[in-house]
C-alpha cells in the first residue's frame, strides 16, 4: 500500500479507541516501526493529532472522536442487508446509511474513474481546476487517494507546482488527463 493509504488505515485502526504500539501497527500495515512514527508525524502536520502513551502498555491512540468516511460499502450491499429480516441487522443498516458516502454524481463518474485508475497505476495527471477564488489553474498532480468529506468528493494528491500534498474537489476539476509519466 502507498503512504497515504497506510495513513488512512492507521487512522481507521486508531479510531477504534484501542491503543496500538508501533510494532502492532507496523505488522498490520506491513511496514517497519520507523514508518509508523513517520505516518504519525505526517498526520499531525495535516492537523490530525495522535496521542502517545508511555510505558509497557503504551502506544498510540486517538483521544477524541475521529470519523473517517465508511469505505467499501456499496449501495448494492446495503440493499442486500436491508432484505434480511432481522431487527439487529436493520439497526446496523440504518447506521450505515447515515454514515455511508455520497454516491458519485453521474457527471463526475468519468472523472472519478480516470482518477482512481491513475491512483492504481501511480500515474501523473494534468488537471485544470477552478480555485476557491474563481481563477482557473493548471497543475500536474500525483493522485494518492479519493475521499468524501461532508458529501464532497475530493482527490488527495501531491501537487508538483506547490511541492506539497493538496486536496482538489472533484466538482472544481474542469478537465483532467493522464500523463504518460509515473511516480
Amino acid at each position: 500500500m502507498g503512504k497515504i493509504s497506510n495513513c488512512f488505515k492507521m487512522l481507521e485502526l486508531l479510531a477504534s479507541g484501542r491503543v496500538y504500539n508501533a510494532k502492532e501497527l507496523s505488522e498490520k500495515l506491513e511496514v517497519n516501526p520507523r514508518m509508523i512514527r513517520q505516518y504519525k508525524d505526517d498526520l499531525e502536520k495535516a492537523g490530525i493529532y495522535i496521542s502517545s502513551i508511555r510505558g509497557p502498555l503504551g502506544g498510540y491512540c486517538l483521544d477524541y472522536d475521529f470519523n473517517l468516511p465508511v469505505r467499501g460499502i456499496s449501495k448494492k450491499e446495503l440493499d442486500y442487508l436491508n432484505k434480511i429480516n432481522d431487527p439487529m441487522i436493520n439497526e446496523i443498516v440504518i447506521k450505515l446509511k447515515n454514515l455511508s458516502i455520497k454516491e458519485i454524481d453521474i457527471n463526475n463518474r468519468d472523472l472519478y474513474n480516470k482518477i482512481t485508475d491513475a491512483i492504481t497505476n501511480n500515474q501523473k495527471m494534468k488537471i485544470t481546476y477552478k480555485s476557491t477564488k474563481g481563477s482557473v489553474r493548471k497543475r500536474i498532480i500525483h493522485p494518492q487517494a479519493m475521499f468524501c468529506n461532508l458529501n464532497i468528493w475530493r482527490v488527495q494528491a501531491f501537487c508538483e507546482y506547490k511541492k506539497d500534498i493538496r486536496r482538489f474537489r472533484l466538482d472544481a476539476i474542469l478537465n483532467c488527463e493522464k500523463i504518460n509519466d509515473f511516480f
